[in-house]
């Protein structure tokens, strides 16, 4: 499943200013809508997970409907933490089954943009996520536990 909204043109200054402003604006709307169904981890994702700039380290799965994504965040200002995201009941979306490694994330340069929180029709959610330099995935799950250690800007690669 693609981004819905914060896609590459969205990114990449493709829209004129005013399709930009729509686009966050549909954006806030929709996780506003959401947001009183958010649970088991996935309202943290949207109020307290920022993986702009985050370099993934490694990720585990998805085995028995788990995968976990291991990632440095952070940045000169707010600080640098590793996060680790175990997501359960999961499926990733987007990536060839059992191939996450194709996506090239633990390459020099890769790294993570931007990521949307969504309901799945089947009830679980989606976090879905856009990479550099040309990927994207997305997971779905029904429930996420997000841990965190600190971390320094002599860990970035």
């Amino acid at each position: 499943m693609p981004m819905k909204w914060l896609t590459r043109a969205w990114h990449g200054g493709d829209l004129t200013e005013e399709e930009d402003a729509q686009v966050n604006a549909a954006y806030s709307r929709h996780l506003a809508e959401i947001a009183p169904r958010l649970r088991d981890g996935a309202e943290v994702l949207v109020s307290a997970v920022n993986l702009h700039d985050g370099q993934v380290q490694g990720w585990q799965g998805p085995s028995e409907g788990v995968f976990e994504l291991r990632a440095l965040i952070g940045d000169l200002q707010v600080g640098y933490e590793f996060i680790t995201l175990r997501y359960r009941d999961a499926d990733l979306i987007g990536v060839p089954p059992h191939d996450f490694s194709a996506l090239g994330l633990t390459h020099p340069g890769a790294g993570l943009l931007y990521a949307e929180v969504d309901i799945a029709e089947d009830g679980r959610f989606e976090h879905r996520v856009l990479c550099w330099p040309d990927s994207e995935f997305g997971v779905r799950f029904r429930s996420v536990e997000v841990t965190r250690r600190p971390a320094s800007p002599e860990d970035r690669r």
